[in-house]
């Protein structure tokens, strides 16, 4: 199937969103594919952290349109054996229209293993939250969402579950360190640095830097369609380097 590509002036853009902003995208871009992103971001919890995000402005990925379903779930399924590859296996995040920190549709995915923790983010974060949740499909989500405007999604181990936040406060993320994954890494499994991207100090900064330049390093090997072998020509992706965005 052929990914069609939007020009510029078709894509659907928010003039206060950070994510509809290619100027400050293209500072953090690793590749693109016709219809999303992937780009680092700011206070990675380790070398590898990356986010997909589409290139126009939905609110969560429930909102996503079916005739983005397949490019979107070809991407993630190969950038998954990527980061698996030269980091270890990630786990999925997305906060779907619902405490967001920015309100355009982003996917986290994080590598569960590095020399600082090893983690199983339903069994050790989901499950002792005490929030209801079960497993789900990508189609049932966007179901969901469309009754209930909100979600939370996890997927870890090919295990794929939304998380019932109906009548739960998003300011409570704040204080409950089980509804914030950085809340949770933090309080929870000791991580350091890696709290919030908005309040970081001067020695965060630092060894974000050195997280950054890692995953720059890493994802700048990647030869276009060669690793991840996307269907479509019409969808090469393009690493930083290739497409001379500023490092």
């Amino acid at each position: 199937m052929n990914y069609k590509n939007h020009a510029p002036n078709q894509i659907k853009k928010k003039s206060n969103c950070i994510f509809c902003d290619r100027e400050k995208v293209n500072s953090e871009l690793l590749f693109e594919t016709s219809n999303f992103y992937v780009k680092h971001g700011l206070c990675l919890i380790s070398p590898g952290h990356v986010m997909i995000i589409p290139k126009k402005h939905f609110k969560c990925f429930g909102e996503l349109p079916d005739y983005l379903d397949e490019e979107f779930l070809e991407l993630k399924q190969k950038l998954i054996k990527f980061i698996t590859k030269h980091f270890s296996e990630p786990f999925l995040i997305e906060q779907g229209n619902w405490a967001q920190s920015v309100f355009h549709a982003h996917i986290h995915l994080i590598p569960h293993k590095t020399k600082n923790h090893d983690i199983n983010i339903i069994q050790e974060m989901v499950i002792p939250s005490k929030i209801p949740f079960k497993k789900t499909t990508w189609k049932e989500i966007k179901e969901i969402y469309e009754k209930e405007n909100g979600y939370v999604m996890y997927e870890q181990n090919n295990q794929l579950i939304i998380c019932d936040i109906k009548g739960i406060d998003e300011n409570s993320t704040k204080h409950h360190k089980y509804l914030s994954y950085r809340g949770f890494l933090t309080k929870i499994v000791g991580l350091k640095h890696i709290l919030d991207w908005r309040i970081m100090t001067e020695e965060d900064k630092i060894i974000d830097q050195e997280k950054i330049k890692l995953t720059k390093k890493i994802f700048n090997k990647l030869n276009t369609q060669s690793k991840l072998n996307l269907k479509s020509e019409s969808n090469i992706l393009f690493t930083a380097e290739q497409s001379q965005i500023p490092q």
